[in-house]
């Protein structure tokens, strides 16, 4: 399929992926919701098979099943990204192969970053992979993304220069835990290649990255108020103060939205937007479980009662209530 020189700047949701109650099935209906609500926001575009999608809890088919199934429901409305490489798929070859295989299902294949090399390798191994699986794709349009886990590999201005330069790098999701590592980054790739879309996935830098010449945000509170986001996309030049108020709401949020996520947001819908989804997960950590408590629920209610605060004092049009779903 023809891939276009770039894609859209804006606000790009790591979707998340509903289970059936018992987490052995994925819940078509609910993602076929989600995707809906996530385009009425205002999306520019979505970003599936990454950590909030479950991505490794996920089988190869149903990995492929889910590109499509979001590819086809967005059905041209928005452009769709996916992760494509994985180390259980087994060699370079056969990664290559399964990112030909989705590629006809979204506009760009995603390389999650910490796949290619173990921590213990070096950055030249990585390079050395990444060019590889360059050659085995032949002109097909990428992504990457520095996945903080197993292992949280951050890539170098110079790496990412060298990326921009192959001229097929068309999503980028940085991860930089430092203002300055993510401001050399994407000054290295747009002095390379204008068609490098340069995403953060830190609420707290989403307003420095787009004074910065920066493309968006791509991270989870996408999940929770999109809109928002969208708002300091559109608006943050125009309007800078409260672009700063809109960015101290997005800094403090995001420690209450990212505790027990993507458990919270799979509640968040059903809570506070009415969507008819659980909120099971496939991933197994010792302090994570299906199940908020009361105090988790609460700090919930307060943080959507001070997104609306915020929302209605910005004139946002929003979808944050239950008739979204009731006449989806």
């Amino acid at each position: 399929m023809d891939k276009p020189l770039a894609l859209a700047d804006g606000v790009w949701p790591t979707m998340i992926t509903p289970f059936t109650s018992d987490g052995q099935q994925i819940h078509w209906d609910g993602i076929d919701a989600l995707i809906d609500w996530y385009i009425a926001s205002g999306c520019a575009g979505l970003f599936t098979l990454c950590l909030s999608s479950e991505m490794y809890e996920l089988s190869g088919e149903e990995r492929f099943q889910l590109v499509r199934h979001v590819h086809n429901k967005c059905a041209g409305r928005v452009p769709v990204v996916a992760g494509g490489t994985f180390r259980d798929c087994g060699s370079l070859e056969k990664q290559a192969q399964f990112m030909l295989k989705i590629s006809a299902h979204c506009e760009a294949v995603v390389i999650v970053v910490n796949q290619l090399a173990t921590q213990d390798e070096d950055d030249a191994v990585w390079m050395q992979r990444v060019q590889q699986l360059m050659n085995l794709t032949g002109d097909l349009a990428l992504g990457i993304y520095e996945s903080p886990l197993p292992y949280h590999r951050t890539l170098t201005p110079s790496m990412v220069e060298w990326l921009a330069s192959s001229g097929r790098i068309r999503f980028y999701k940085d991860t930089s835990l430092h203002l300055t590592a993510m401001a050399g980054k994407l000054t290295a790739a747009r002095r390379v290649d204008p068609h490098f879309r340069f995403f953060t996935a830190k609420a707290v830098f989403s307003l420095k990255c787009l004074r910065s010449n920066g493309s968006g945000y791509s991270g989870i509170a996408a999940n929770f108020f999109p809109w928002l986001f969208v708002w300091l996309c559109e608006n943050h030049a125009k309007r800078p103060q409260d672009a700063e108020r809109v960015q101290r709401f997005l800094t403090l949020a995001d420690f209450t939205l990212r505790f027990k996520y993507p458990v919270s947001a799979k509640a968040y819908h059903r809570l506070m937007y009415g969507l008819e989804i659980t909120p099971a997960v496939r991933i197994q950590t010792p302090t994570l479980d299906s199940i908020l408590t009361e105090t988790e629920i609460a700090k919930l209610k307060y943080m959507h009662e001070a997104m609306l605060k915020m929302t209605s004092s910005l004139g946002v049009q929003h979808h944050c209530s239950s008739d979204f779903y009731r006449e989806a």
